[in-house]
């Protein structure tokens, strides 16, 4: 029996470190052959501007994703479940991104298409999730633009899974001028996708570190209060100075 595939490719736009693609976007890439809430695991850097195959091992339920030989990332169905946190007020929200602003000479990544402060209006999403006052809580707000909606006029999943990563390394809180944490899974479900414009809070808070793991989640928050969607994170802390080196060179 062949199994059905897909060719896809990340632009260039879409990356995290310098030379790979941002995990969160990846990952809601991949979702979209997924029914329902998705699981991904992400095991080595999704190459740019790359045809890359979407091997569909069990149409809806499981997928994955080849670089010739190479198994990028795979994607299973599953079921997530969060209780969300207190939402900050827009004056925590602004003092959280003042605070990441502030120390964004230290961003290990500042090219990063989902938090990269080198990235202008328009290019990047720009969410800077800075930390809440006496709050485990990251957060900042998001209205997200016209040209991330789809042909139905919402905004495309993989930007929602986007925004739903980079917050979820920022809540870890460790310190990562010196160091970097890759993405190594996430789950996420999408409740509701929402419209250009809409005026959204991306909130991630930490759950529990075991060696070099770190566990977060995330959500999006309309207007309204409502969760529109979810997502628990794996971040790996990379200690191979090599690894380190191409991460944050492309060398």
């Amino acid at each position: 029996m062949t199994t059905q595939t897909t060719t896809i490719s990340i632009p260039a736009r879409f990356c995290g470190p310098v030379s790979s693609a941002n995990g969160g976007y990846t990952s809601g890439l991949l979702a979209q052959f997924i029914e329902g809430a998705a699981d991904v695991i992400l095991k080595a850097p999704p190459p740019l501007d790359t045809p890359l195959t979407v091997e569909h091992i069990e149409p809806g339920k499981n997928v994955r994703l080849m670089y010739g030989e190479m198994e990028i990332a795979q994607a299973t169905s599953t079921d997530i479940e969060i209780t969300t946190p207190l939402i900050p007020t827009h004056a925590q929200l602004r003092a959280a991104r003042k605070s990441y602003l502030e120390a964004a000479e230290n961003h290990p990544l500042p090219g990063c298409f989902v938090c990269g402060p080198d990235r202008k209006k328009g290019d990047g999403l720009r969410i800077f999730a800075g930390a809440i006052p006496d709050s485990p809580v990251n957060a900042d707000i998001w209205v997200p633009s016209q040209d991330l909606a789809g042909s139905d006029g919402k905004i495309k999943q993989e930007f929602l899974w986007a925004a739903l990563d980079c917050p979820s390394a920022w809540a870890t809180r460790i310190p990562l001028q010196d160091s970097l944490i890759i993405l190594g899974r996430l789950s996420a479900k999408i409740n509701r996708r929402p419209k250009p414009a809409e005026m959204l809070t991306v909130a991630a808070w930490p759950i529990k570190t075991d060696d070099r793991k770190y566990f977060s989640q995330a959500v999006l928050i309309d207007e309204n209060a409502s969760t529109i969607a979810e997502a628990n994170a794996l971040w790996i802390k990379i200690t191979d100075p090599n690894f380190l080196q191409f991460l944050k060179t492309g060398k």
